[in-house]
């Protein structure tokens, strides 16, 4: 009898996982938008909030549903299996959706809306537009229920990497404030900071998506970083984060990305205050404004990549190099870029270092050039993230590629002949 009601519990959970998968594979079909909008009229959030509370996150090593010769951690097992299958459609219903808001409850819509009030030129105009029948029943919402069950997980548990992508597609998009603030409260940023600094994580997906979620939660947002402050309250707190950046540089870039994008956005504010934070009081801001500092990521972000080995995950180095150089296009001082990248590395490298480096960049520059001229999605994505508009982005990797030799801003000048160029 028993082992009757397990099977019957397993199958249960099988058929579960099965549902589940298949309505993440309508998300990621080109008709994404319409799915996202089709479930959301079918209060989705609402039904995935009360399954979420029918999970046990805790660990299990007495189950009696795992199959055979399977622990209780491993993927295959039906109940784990529901619960990454449940966070992937999670994170592919929020991506850059409309309906995003539904996870959360009609109160904390309300505290949102509160939040969204100060929120000056990063205020969402979406908000009155949230369905109120379609939000999720009770006190909390699924998004505040994710949270509280990532700051109880083992920092090496499986499911920390699904938990932080799940809430950082919620995030992705337009930077919302209101949405940072509201994940502030519940102690999002102090617990994901707090886990790289204390820890020693060795999970590259843990790490990528910590730093994911990091970027997303910090990006243009002043309280965050002034917050961020507090969790790295000692020079030695300082340096091991710095440290676990700069060792996961591919898993960090969009953090770094963050960064530069969030010291420009201050430095051009009307509020003087704001600069003067930028300029002389945050730790990271001021780690990150630092022109040589720039100049060895842009070195090893550019190392990092070639045309043979870029994939869908380390791309998003070569737009990171594209955002520190944007803002020197800003300045007019690309030209000084360049020259200090070829110069300043020299000794690092062989003969023909410096010049295999700028030749491997404009390279890449020309895939980018190819890459987004058909693909409207991800430029629209660039856009919103960066808050510069798409054809800055084209204008400047233009004028990177030119090769026009008395452009100073084309990186063909920096780039010595092989042994076997013709020269004009």
């Amino acid at each position: 009898m028993v082992q009757q009601q397990g099977l019957k519990m397993t199958e249960e959970l099988i058929q579960r996982v099965e549902v589940v998968y298949i309505l993440g594979l309508f998300l990621l079909g080109k008709h994404r938008k319409k799915v996202q909008r089709k479930l959301a009229e079918l209060k989705l959030a609402a039904g995935l909030s009360d399954l979420f509370e029918q999970f046990i996150w805790k660990c299990r090593h007495n189950t009696r549903h795992r199959l055979r010769g399977h622990n209780a951690a491993c993927e295959c097992s039906p109940e784990v299996a529901l619960k990454i299958q449940f966070l992937r459609l999670v994170h592919s219903f929020c991506d850059h959706s409309d309906y995003k808001h539904l996870l959360l409850s009609k109160n904390e819509l309300i505290e949102v809306k509160r939040i969204n009030s100060k929120a000056g030129d990063l205020a969402l105009t979406t908000l009155d537009n949230v369905n109120k029948q379609l939000m999720c029943h009770g006190s909390k919402g699924l998004l505040t229920k994710i949270v509280e069950v990532m700051k109880k997980e083992p920092t090496t548990s499986t499911f920390r990497f699904w938990l932080a992508r799940a809430v950082e597609s919620y995030l992705r998009g337009d930077t919302s404030f209101c949405d940072q603030v509201f994940l502030m409260r519940r102690g999002l940023l102090q617990h994901v900071a707090s886990n790289l600094v204390e820890h020693e994580i060795r999970h590259k997906e843990i790490i990528q998506s910590s730093f994911d979620l990091l970027g997303e939660l910090i990006k243009f947002n002043i309280e965050a970083f002034k917050t961020f402050d507090k969790i790295l309250n000692t020079q030695a707190k300082l340096d091991k984060f710095v440290a676990t950046v700069n060792r996961n540089l591919v898993d960090s870039n969009m953090f770094i990305r963050s960064l530069i994008l969030s010291l420009e956005h201050f430095t051009n504010r009307e509020k003087y205050s704001y600069a003067e934070y930028a300029k002389k009081e945050s730790k990271l801001l001021l780690y990150i404004g630092d022109f040589n500092r720039q100049l060895d990521y842009l070195y090893k972000l550019i190392k990092i990549i070639s045309v043979q080995n870029l994939t869908q995950e380390n791309v998003s180095c070569l737009n990171t190099t594209l955002v520190f150089l944007m803002f020197a296009n800003r300045k007019k001082e690309l030209p000084n870029y360049l020259q200090a990248l070829r110069d300043e590395r020299e000794d690092m490298l062989d003969v023909n270092g410096s010049s295999s480096v700028m030749r491997n960049f404009r390279d890449l520059l020309i895939f980018w050039q190819d890459h987004y001229l058909h693909k409207d999605k991800d430029c629209s994505a660039l856009e919103k993230s960066s808050r510069i508009s798409f054809l800055y982005w084209k204008q400047t990797v233009t004028t990177l590629v030119s090769e026009d030799k008395t452009e100073l801003s084309a990186v063909i000048n920096y780039i010595d002949p092989l042994p076997g160029d013709r020269t004009n």
